[in-house]
């Protein structure tokens, strides 16, 4: 049985222009090393993880029993050690490495017939660096021609046994042979490839010609027909998007009013509240830079100076204390051993601060106005996965303005202060 080659390129669901442009010099200075193999058990594929310490280029060839797929890394070593009892989950039964010239491959060898869902790249996140992500899926219609194949075809003398997809490939029989990357790495003869992609972390995704090594057999009258290309990834920004929102506690620091017409009050103010919600692009290297928006109330607690020229001593103050920014920031997370980030954030940006109602007890209105002023804020924190998508977030911040000029009841210009400090707790959501 015979399958025409199907090939198709695909970019690293993560690799955005700016990020490759961060990562380009340190993939060029050493080797990728696989340092791990991770296997998981999903109701749809079983996945594969080659954890790799910077990105690479990659080509997966699967051979035409459907049983093996080979990845070529080249430029790659292995550190990842061999097959072990953890390994054996869903479909994986082996796998198998050896070196070549170009660097490194890699045999993953299948109970029965399988596709490639997804090969993507996933860039260094929390605690996890490098990523190649492989999900095999079972191939039903592979296996059920192969079975009807099978059992019409008449029993051979028993020949000595043969392991699917040996490295070097010279030592398979014919039908199991294949050729992984560009290069012909080892094989003696034409090779009939069933199921061909590239994965290069520099590259956009475009369609791609056969390798020159990897000749396709001519199928026989019933051979099975082409299979459906794999899906595009739905976005180049897979991964980088994120949006954000939290909720917490604000503490204004006390200010003093000062303006025309003898006014010199110090304000107090209870303990507030505020929210925020943005919007962030995680650039891969441990950078992110984000928007959002961000309200803060503070309720007046007590006023003691002087209001327009007269004495005040309020007990208990009345109004309230109220600002909303636009804020653009910059986050650089902490990679640590543990599922815990620590991380530091800076921004700039406008805010309009308003003194709502702000009177004592008798007194009338002495404030209600507002200015629009530069803010600036800085803070950090810590977060954590819950899964991958979604991360908790605690952090705290200290929040500060140029100083806004409010009118008085008279109508008469005064100065004020904004600096608060907040502690909030969110959540982020990566598209």
């Amino acid at each position: 049985m015979s399958r025409k080659i199907v090939r198709h390129s695909y970019p690293a669901a993560l690799a955005a222009g700016l990020y490759l442009s961060l990562v380009a010099a340190g993939a060029q200075a050493a080797p990728a090393t696989v340092s791990d193999v991770r296997v998981g058990e999903h109701p749809d594929a079983t996945r594969v993880v080659l954890d790799i310490t910077q990105p690479t280029g990659a080509t997966f060839d699967v051979s035409a029993d459907g049983k093996t797929l080979v990845v070529a890394l080249p430029e790659a070593d292995w550190r990842a050690g061999t097959f072990a009892a953890k390994h054996a989950k869903g479909l994986l039964v082996d796998f198998r490495q050896s070196s070549t010239p170009d660097g490194l491959q890699l045999s993953l060898i299948a109970s029965d017939p399988i596709r490639i869902k997804k090969p993507f790249f996933v860039s260094p996140e929390g605690t996890q660096g490098y990523r190649i992500v492989i999900d095999l899926a079972p191939d039903l219609e592979m296996a059920r021609m192969t079975k009807a194949a099978a059992a019409a075809k008449p029993a051979a003398p028993q020949a000595a046994a043969t392991t699917p997809a040996m490295v070097p490939p010279v030592d398979i029989a014919r039908e199991q042979r294949m050729v992984a990357g560009p290069a012909n790495i080892g094989a003696a003869a034409p090779v009939e490839v069933a199921q061909a992609y590239t994965l290069t972390p520099n590259q956009p995704a475009r369609p791609t010609a056969p390798s020159q090594t990897a000749q396709a057999v001519p199928p026989p009258a019933q051979s099975m027909p082409p299979r459906a290309p794999m899906a595009e990834p739905k976005s180049a920004f897979g991964g980088l998007l994120y949006v954000k929102a939290s909720a917490g506690m604000g503490m204004l620091e006390e200010a003093t009013a000062v303006g025309g017409g003898g006014t010199h009050a110090a304000v107090e103010t209870d303990l507030g509240w505020m929210v925020n919600g943005g919007l962030g692009i995680d650039l891969k290297n441990n950078f992110r830079i984000e928007g959002e928006v961000l309200y803060a109330s503070n309720s007046a607690k007590a006023i003691t100076g002087t209001l327009g020229g007269a004495a005040v001593n309020s007990g208990r103050a009345t109004g309230d204390i109220s600002m909303l920014g636009f804020m653009a920031n910059v986050a650089y997370d902490f990679v640590t051993a543990y599922p815990i980030t620590p991380y530091i954030f800076g921004g700039a940006g406008l805010a309009v601060v308003s003194a709502n109602n702000i009177s004592t007890p008798g007194g009338g209105t002495a404030i209600d106005s507002s200015d629009n002023v530069f803010a600036l804020q800085a803070g950090a924190g810590v977060s954590t996965d819950i899964t991958d998508r979604v991360t908790l977030d605690l952090s705290y911040r200290y929040f500060e303005t140029q100083e806004p000029e409010f009118s008085d009841s008279n109508g008469i210009p005064v100065n004020y202060e904004y600096a608060t400090h907040m502690m909030l707790m969110g959540v982020r959501y990566k598209f």
